[in-house]
């Protein structure tokens, strides 16, 4: 992993990896420091994390980019089979391009937890179908997650009630 530049705690300090993406080809991500942290320290303070992305369709490549932004400690869905895009199969009411939705809604319903979603494809015509024990942060798919949306988490990891959240 290369050295990261110190971070103030300021969600506008980014840093640009190389990676390869899913065609295979080398692509730069850039990434907020700050929102890396804030990640990681609600999964210090008790919180599972989960990753749910297409990405998922290539997971060694995925396992390289956990790796190279340093977040092993994020969890994989373990039916990984079952969440990839092309074996959702199209939903007659979301479509396919609404995986991560029913797969989301499906998680909380069968597990019951207090769930944070933290997505920019959360499609906000669909989010008042979401069981109440879903909250859901939508970040600028331009900007990434902002200080509003990380100050949620925090407070959501805290266990205080926050309400949903779009940033576009």
């Amino acid at each position: 992993m290369a050295d990261r530049p110190h971070a103030d705690r300021s969600c506008n300090i980014v840093e640009t990896i190389t990676v390869t993406d899913m065609a295979g080809d080398q692509s730069e991500v850039q990434h907020r420091l700050a929102v890396l942290e804030a990640l990681r320290a609600v999964h210090d303070a008790g919180t599972r994390i989960g990753w749910l992305t297409s990405w998922l369709t290539v997971p060694d490549r995925l396992a390289e980019l956990a790796d190279q932004l340093d977040l092993r400690f994020v969890e994989f869905p373990p039916d990984i089979a079952y969440l990839q895009p092309e074996n959702v199969g199209i939903d007659p009411k979301y479509g396919f391009g609404h995986w991560k939705t029913r797969a989301v809604r499906d998680h909380a319903q069968a597990r019951g937890d207090r769930l944070l979603w933290i997505d920019d494809q959360v499609q906000l015509r669909f989010a008042h179908e979401l069981p109440d024990s879903i909250t859901f942060i939508s970040p600028s798919s331009s900007f990434g997650l902002e200080r509003s949306g990380v100050a949620r988490m925090r407070r959501w990891a805290a266990g205080e009630q926050v309400e949903s959240l779009t940033q576009w």
